[in-house]
């Protein structure tokens, strides 16, 4: 398979992406910027080497103004590092997410987003979900409705949710993407942004250690009565 990385992939889709919003096809492109239609498909596909001229051509035989290509300029300069970049927008999280084939997330300290009250839940099918969440924090942001919301997401067949009790620290939070054509990708949570790893030598020790994680958490079923438990308090206390 071509070498491509994840940067260059999410490039790729976001010049095919703007390609299409202004109404021409590949080939169309193509004859109107000179080139052949495979260094077009190269370019959307995210087949390492692209230029930083190639994205600013590409996008100006579409109309688009310079001010508007600065962001995919700068995603072009990361496109060929394997050793991770900044990601800090949620766009960037969503385009890895959606094509990915199975997601482990480990969030010790909050219910992540979206399992929380008044947040859509999770899309059904691919990809399939692990949550791993602290228990402390289950427990303290047990209000009856998030218990609910916890207790029906629970069911669905594509998502797994496991408490994972406090007695031993494994670290700030992470997510672990795995792919069927793609090797994984890791986001490390860190403040305002996440550190997007591909290089394996970064992703092995995550994944290896989101393994370890699952294995020692409160089984899907414990998970389970627990949030019963939390729920009936709940009720009767309120």
């Amino acid at each position: 398979m071509t070498e491509t990385t994840a940067c260059s992939r999410e490039l790729g889709y976001e010049l095919r992406h703007r390609r299409e919003l202004v109404g021409l096809t590949a080939q169309e492109l193509a004859d109107r910027m000179g080139w052949a239609q495979s260094k077009i498909s190269r370019l959307e596909t995210g087949v390492r080497g692209a230029t930083e001229t190639d994205v600013v051509q590409y996008l100006a035989h579409l109309g688009y103004p310079v001010q508007e290509m600065q962001p995919l300029r700068a995603l072009c300069r990361h496109a060929g590092r394997h050793l991770g970049y900044w990601l800090t927008n949620a766009h960037t999280q969503n385009f890895h997410e959606t094509r990915a084939t199975h997601i482990t997330s480990y969030h010790p300290d909050e219910i992540p987003r979206p399992l929380r009250t008044g947040d859509d839940p999770p899309q059904p099918a691919t990809p399939t979900r692990r949550y791993l969440i602290g228990e402390g924090a289950i427990r303290r942001a047990a209000t009856l409705e998030q218990v609910l919301k916890l207790l029906l997401l629970a069911d669905l067949p594509h998502l797994t949710i496991q408490a994972v009790p406090d007695t031993e620290p494994y670290g700030g939070a992470f997510q672990v993407m795995e792919f069927r054509l793609y090797p994984p990708l890791v986001h490390v949570h860190a403040h305002a942004a996440r550190l997007t790893l591909e290089e394996e030598s970064y992703t092995l020790p995550y994944l290896a250690l989101a393994n370890r994680i699952t294995h020692q958490a409160t089984g899907p079923e414990g998970t389970r009565a627990l949030l019963v438990e939390l729920a009936d308090y709940q009720q009767l206390t309120a």
